[in-house]
C-alpha cells in the first residue's frame, strides 16, 4: 500500500498544474492570433479575447493557489512572475486586436510572418513549462528556442519597417497605424523572452 502523505500536504495545489493550464491558454490564444494576423477575421478576434478571459481567470486561480500552498515545486516568485508575463502576451495580442478594429486597419503578410514567429515562440514556452521539474535542461533549451523566435521577430519588425519607409507621404495615417501595430508586435515578442528568461532563472536555481 502507498504511504499517506501527512493531513497537512494531502490537498496541496498543483501549481505546476495550474500554470501549465495557463500556459495551454496561452497558446490558444496566439494560435487564433496569428490566424487572426493572416485574415483579420472576427472570429478569430473573438476567440482572442475569450482566450485572454480564460488566462486571467488561469492566472487568479494560480495566484490563489500560492496565498494557501504550504510547499511549492518552485519559488513562489518565480511561479508568479512567470505567470504573469504570460498575461502579458496574450494580454499584448488582444491590444493588437482592439486597436486594429478602432483603426480600421488590416494585418498584411508582414504581421502574419510575426505572428506565426509569435506562436511558435509561445509554443516554445508552454513546452518548457511543462517539463520544468522533470527535464530541467529541456526545459532550459525549450527557453532558449522561445528566445531566439523573439530575435526573429524583431528582424521581421526591421524589415516591416524599410518597407514602411519606402510608401508614398499620401499614405501617411496609414503608416503610422501600421507602424504601432507593428510595434505591439515587437511587443509580444519581448514578454515572450521575459517568460524564457524567468523560465530560466528558476532552472538554474533548482540545479
Amino acid at each position: 500500500m502507498a504511504a499517506r502523505l501527512p493531513w497537512f500536504l494531502s490537498s496541496e495545489p498543483d501549481l505546476l498544474g495550474l500554470l501549465d493550464a495557463q500556459a495551454k491558454v496561452t497558446v490558444e490564444g496566439m494560435q487564433a492570433f496569428e490566424a487572426w494576423s493572416k485574415g483579420g477575421s472576427s472570429d478569430d478576434a473573438q476567440r482572442i479575447r475569450d482566450c485572454e478571459h480564460a488566462g486571467d481567470d488561469a492566472r487568479r486561480a494560480l495566484a490563489h493557489a500560492l496565498r494557501t500552498a504550504l510547499v511549492t515545486p518552485l519559488e513562489p516568485e518565480d511561479l508568479y512572475t512567470m505567470s504573469e508575463r504570460l498575461d502579458v502576451v496574450v494580454n499584448g495580442a488582444k491590444n493588437v486586436v482592439r486597436d486594429a478594429e478602432a483603426l480600421g486597419w488590416q494585418p498584411d503578410e508582414a504581421a502574419a510572418a510575426m505572428a506565426e514567429l509569435l506562436l511558435e515562440g509561445t509554443e516554445h514556452l508552454a513546452a518548457a513549462i511543462a517539463c520544468i521539474k522533470s527535464d530541467p535542461e529541456q526545459a532550459s533549451q525549450r527557453a532558449d528556442a522561445a528566445t531566439k523566435t523573439g530575435r526573429d521577430v524583431e528582424r521581421g519588425y526591421r524589415d516591416a519597417m524599410v518597407a514602411l519607409r519606402d510608401e508614398p507621404e499620401h499614405r501617411a495615417l496609414a503608416l503610422i497605424t501600421a507602424y504601432e501595430a507593428f510595434g505591439r508586435y515587437l511587443a509580444i515578442s519581448d514578454a515572450i523572452v521575459g517568460v524564457a528568461h524567468r523560465i530560466w532563472y528558476a532552472v538554474l536555481k533548482t540545479a
